[in-house]
């Protein structure tokens, strides 16, 4: 009996689970027994419709955690599979009707779903969909339903109900039926937002998972350039020295940071330190977040909608190196 743990992203293993199963089991005596597959998976990708998610509600991405728990979805709940892997129309009054029909309970998704499961799944859509009325009042904060994935949704309203993370894909697992021996761990247990930002060589920060994989047109819209002015802030912090400061043409040597550790710190600071103005124009945001007991702040590249984006391979990031 093997176990196995697999790090991935959302799709990158989706053709191939059958396999790690296969792998973890094994026959002694006639008897199958089957060791323990953990999928470990990112919490950072904020494209699509988890980008309304974070926008509006808050908390970490959950699309690649839904994405790999429908495919492990048996064919025995088929219906919720099926409900968990819809997505609502592109068109949005469309959206917005079959959204009020699922929340209902009238929709023919849940014709294939079992009626003691229709009402848990149900009362965390419903949830949800109380939660994003609730930020309505802010006409920035208004859900945009277009392409949302209902598994997006009940995972978010799951984890906004339990508090936990955790807690929600452990629900979503028994409830589709998930064999016990297969576990879905987000590489971070967390109810706050994670971003990832690269540093180009031309001193440029692409913030947000989305905007550094799928750039857009003519550049690209999530960027910040470590400009003179920026430099100058970032040499008055006491946390710096001349040795740890990035210029722009300027490649960071491993001598110079002296470890993977203090890099993602150095980088986490001066990301910080460009968009500090950025972060002080969404204080009234801010301010509702606090009101409805969310974290008190997002960086403000993911307050901004990433629902629809480029995904044409050609178009390259914004450094000339």
């Amino acid at each position: 009996m093997a176990s196995i743990a697999i790090v991935s992203g959302g799709t990158a293993t989706n053709s191939i689970l059958d396999i790690f199963q296969k792998l973890s089991s094994i026959s002694v005596d006639d008897k199958k027994a089957k060791g323990k597959v953990s999928y470990i998976l990112p919490i950072s990708d904020n494209g699509g419709s988890t980008s309304e998610i974070i926008r509006v509600l808050g908390g970490c991405s959950v699309g690649d955690i839904r994405s790999r728990i429908t495919r492990l979805i048996p064919d025995e709940s088929s219906g919720i599979r099926d409900l968990l892997s819809h997505r609502l129309p592109n068109d949005s009054a469309l959206a917005k009707q079959e959204w009020e029909q699922i929340i209902e309970g009238s929709h023919t998704l849940w014709a294939n779903v079992d009626p003691p499961c229709r009402q848990i799944l149900r009362s965390f859509l419903i949830h949800v969909h109380v939660e994003i009325l609730k930020r309505s009042k802010n006409p920035s904060k208004n859900f945009r339903l277009e392409l949302a994935s209902v598994g997006n949704m009940f995972l978010t309203g799951a984890r906004l109900f339990c508090g936990s993370l955790d807690s929600s894909i452990e629900l979503m697992l028994r409830l589709s039926k998930v064999p016990p021996n297969i576990q879905v761990l987000p590489c971070i247990n967390t109810n706050f937002t994670y971003h990832i930002s690269a540093l180009l060589a031309d001193g440029t920060i692409v913030t947000g998972q989305s905007q550094i994989s799928h750039p857009s047109l003519p550049s690209c819209s999530s960027t910040n350039t470590l400009t003179d002015q920026n430099m100058s802030s970032f040499q008055n912090m006491s946390s710096f020295t001349d040795d740890f400061i990035i210029h722009p043409n300027q490649v960071v040597k491993d001598d110079q940071v002296g470890s993977g550790n203090a890099k993602c710190s150095l980088c986490h600071q001066i990301d910080s330190a460009c968009n500090k103005e950025k972060a002080n124009d969404n204080d009234d945001d801010d301010e509702d977040d606090e009101e409805l007991e969310e974290p008190s702040y997002i960086h403000p590249e993911l307050r901004k909608s990433q629902l629809y984006f480029n995904k044409n391979d050609t178009i390259p990031l914004p450094s000339p190196y």
